[in-house]
Order: structure tokens, then sequence, then C-alpha cells
């Protein structure tokens, strides 16, 4: 059986021999609103949005912390792709079906496409006509390209058994309503749990609406208003949780002896919470190290045909902080 060294060996031979024979584009792709998310002292100052054709590629600091999750990802994958010796480009595009970026992508230099953030109806269409090997990182595509990204079950089940075992059995979840497919499947994943659980899934502890902290703020207000409200909520990334924080907050709620919160992603904005949440740590760094690689043995193989597509899902760790605890007996579990 070869050894662990000479395995190293062959991957680095195989490495030398790509040596910057293409362009590799790194399409971070974000056709909505961004929502102002600044450090003030020690909280987080949220408010306002700007559009993403209005600022440079993961370059504005106030937007650091509203994408640091993706960033992450293209970080690493620029790196990633240093390592196999092959020369990488960054760009913000916020519509994958824009003549000028597939006309971009056309051009010999480019040997291989990866795209990170949000779905849209224009990633079918980059899929369609991209010339070039493709891997999307954490955009879950119905189709040909490879993607690379987090096991969504794995992660809920893994919040869902920490609240449970803390005794919450009124447990609520904050999503998304758009055709996110990752939401989609967080919340599949929870009522498979809650179904296991012989509890509940009640409507009017499901809050779906946009992803951004002030649109949450107001959803779950409602939600916590009532005295028949969840002890726990399990969110579907962390910016829907700090909402669900701020809201539990202004209403005189103590987080986490009267509500316990659970975030998803492991945002850099999940640590600077007050308290800090507690969270679904995707492996974001290793998304893009992976995306990367199975790139590169597209690239290396010469494929060129549509396939079915590779689905990768990395396993995610709970991180626990302050802002879960044991249900109070008096919550009526």
């Amino acid at each position: 059986m070869p050894s662990a060294a000479s395995k190293r060996g062959r991957l680095t031979r195989v490495r030398e021999r790509a040596v910057d024979t293409g362009l590799i584009e790194v399409i971070y792709h974000r056709p909505s609103v961004y929502e102002h998310v600044e450090l003030a002292g020690d909280s987080l100052a949220i408010g306002g949005f700007t559009h993403a054709d209005g600022i440079s590629a993961l370059g504005d600091a106030s937007h650091r912390l509203s994408d640091s999750f993706w960033r992450g990802m293209a970080d690493a994958a620029i790196t990633e792709a240093s390592r196999w010796r092959r020369r990488s480009v960054l760009q913000l595009c916020d519509d994958l079906g824009s003549e000028d970026l597939l006309a971009e992508l056309s051009h010999p230099d480019c040997s291989g496409v990866l795209v990170v953030g949000e779905p849209s109806e224009s990633v079918g269409e980059l899929v369609a006509r991209c010339p070039h090997p493709l891997v999307l990182m954490d955009i879950d595509h119905v189709g040909w390209p490879t993607v690379v990204t987090t096991d969504n079950a794995y992660g809920i089940a893994q919040a869902f058994d920490h609240v449970y075992q803390l005794g919450h059995r009124r447990i609520g979840f904050v999503g998304r309503s758009d055709d996110n497919f990752a939401h989609r499947e967080r919340y599949v994943a929870l009522k498979m749990k809650m179904a296991e659980a012989d509890l509940p899934v009640r409507s009017d502890w499901v809050y779906g609406g946009l992803s951004h902290v002030v649109h949450a703020v107001e959803g779950m207000r409602k939600m916590l208003s009532s005295p028949d409200r969840p002890t726990a909520v399990i969110c579907g990334n962390d910016w829907l949780a700090i909402g669900a924080l701020r809201a539990a907050q202004s209403l005189g709620l103590r987080v986490p002896q009267d509500l316990s919160i659970v975030g998803f992603d492991g945002t850099d904005a999940a640590l600077l919470a007050t308290p800090a949440l507690t969270t679904v740590h995707a492996p974001v760094r290793e998304i893009g190290r992976q995306a990367i690689r199975q790139l590169m043995i597209q690239i290396l193989a010469g494929v060129s045909e549509r396939s079915s597509g590779v689905r990768i899902r990395l396993q995610p760790e709970l991180i626990v902080r302050g802002s879960t605890a044991p249900v109070a007996t008096a919550n009526g579990n």
C-alpha cells in the first residue's frame, strides 16, 4: 500500500505539471443588495442597503462582515490555486448571464471557472454556456457542474440535538422565503428531526422572510410577542439569528435564559454578537480548497463534455457559545 509520503509526492508532481497553463476565473455572484454591517466599538451597527454594483468586489470595508462567509471560500480557493501554480482572478458579478462576462470567459487564456455567492436564475445560463470546466461553491444547481457545499442536514441535526439535549421541545425555525436551496434543505432537515422526536412543526413558530437583519427583527417580533412562543429557534444563517436576537432583546426577552438561538454558517458576525451566537460552522475554507481541486481534476483530464455532475458535501461543526442554555422550567415545556 503506498505510503502517505509517496502520495504527497505524486500530488506534488501533478501540481508541478500544471504550471501556469491557464487562468482560473473566480466569480463572486451577488445579485441582491448588501446590508451595511460594521463593528462599532463592541457591537454590530446594521442599517442601510447598497446594490452589488455600487462597491468593488469584496473590497469595501463596510461590507466585509456581511460577505465574510463567501469571502472565506474565495480566499481559500485563490490560495489553493496558487499551490497548483495557477493564476486566478477574482471579480464581482450580479448577472452570470451577462454577454460581457460570457465573452470574457470565452477567452483562450481562461482554463476554468469557479462561482461562489448567491443562487439565481442566471446560474443556469452560465452553466449552459460556459465553455470551460466549472465548479460551483455553495450554490446548488441541478445539472452538469460539480458543486462543493455544506452538509446542511448534518449541520441541522447537530443544532437540533444540541437544543433538544438542553431540554427544549418548543422549537422554531427562522429561514428565508426565497428560492434558496440551502435554506429549504435546512428546513426540511429540521422537520425530519422534529418528526423523529415526535414534536410538532408549528407554522406560527416558522419565520420565512428575507435574511437581512432588519427584516428578520421585524418578522421575529410577532412570533416572540406571543406568550405561546418557542423557547429555542434554529436559524438558516447567522444574520437571521442576529435578527432573532435583536427582536428578543427589543421585547425584553433574555438570551439565552428566555430564548435559545442557534445560527448557521459560522460567520465573523456570530462571534461579535452579544451574547456570542451558538452556530453551525460551515467548512468555508475547505469548500474553497476542494473546489479548486475538483476544478483541476477536470482541467487536467481535459473535460469538455457535460456530465451528470458531482455533489461534494463537507461536514460542518457545531460551535457552542453564549446564545443557548438549558430550558427554563417556567417556560412550560
